[in-house]
């Protein structure tokens, strides 16, 4: 009798470290996503900052940069917040058509040059 109860108490306390693993796996997974989304949002708020001094080339970068890493981020977080996303990407899409366009220069280009 004593041993059915052991049992029972180790299939329970199998199940009941499972179940906090797997929580604790989904709540770090979250965190992770969180703490990148504040980061995106972060070189947005500095963009805004930028445009409203006037340093549109400034807010251009910063805005690209953010929506680089924003497309990236729904790619890595498909679940994540789809109206948040969304919202963003469409307020950057709309920031970035009234600045200047970036033009990356690539470095070979950059090496031709001779001061």
């Amino acid at each position: 009798m004593g041993s059915m109860r052991q049992e029972k108490m180790k299939i329970w306390c199998c199940r009941s470290l499972f179940a906090l693993l797997l929580f604790v796996g989904v709540s770090v997974a979250a965190s992770d996503a969180s703490d990148e989304y504040v980061s995106i949002y972060s070189l947005i708020t500095k963009g805004d900052e930028m445009l409203g001094s006037g340093l549109k080339g400034e807010a251009a970068q910063f805005y690209s940069d953010a929506h680089r890493k924003l497309v990236a981020f729904r790619n890595s977080y498909p679940d994540w917040n789809h109206q948040v996303v969304r919202f963003r990407l469409k307020y950057l899409g709309e920031k970035l058509a009234d600045l200047p366009s970036i033009v990356v220069e690539p470095i070979q280009a950059l090496s031709l040059i001779h001061i």
